[in-house]
């Protein structure tokens, strides 16, 4: 089943979390995401505001664009383009994972294994059911995503 463009949701969601958190930095990372987004269809996406924190995942049909921001000072924000074809394999985890100790209050986990890499690729957790249940889809349209690439 072809995922539908949820471009529009999230950039409402992305407009919010901004009014909600006024970071400056974040406001910069979020205009160069969206021109490294261009004109690709969003296929999923998985944002979060965290303690002192947001996460930006952007699913498209070849890549993923993830965006995050903290409080911690700029060695903690960056924006990562991980290409679909780099992905090994996808876990999905309920709770924490030991060797990621961010995740420990986490009721989902989802972790990327990349081609070549030898540590944990990019993460993404949920703390709440709320969180846990978008995470959920997420994982499930990279899925899609993948089987298409």
């Amino acid at each position: 089943m072809p995922l539908q463009d949820q471009t529009k949701q999230m950039e409402s969601v992305v407009t919010r979390l901004l009014a909600e958190i006024e970071s400056e930095q974040l406001e910069d990372h979020w205009e160069l995401a969206k021109q490294l987004l261009g004109d690709l269809p969003v296929r999923a996406f998985y944002a979060v505001n965290g303690d002192g924190y947001i996460n930006v995942a952007i699913l498209t049909d070849k890549a993923i664009i993830d965006v995050e921001a903290s409080d911690e000072g700029p060695e903690s924000n960056d924006i990562d383009v991980i290409l679909i074809r780099s992905i090994g394999g996808v876990s999905m985890r309920p709770g924490s994972v030991q060797t990621l100790p961010d995740t420990e209050d986490s009721q989902l986990t989802l972790v990327l294994s990349l081609i070549g890499a030898t540590d944990a690729g990019s993460y993404w957790f949920a703390e709440d059911a709320k969180e846990k249940a978008r995470l959920a889809r997420f994982g499930q349209a990279l899925m899609e995503v993948m089987n298409q690439a």
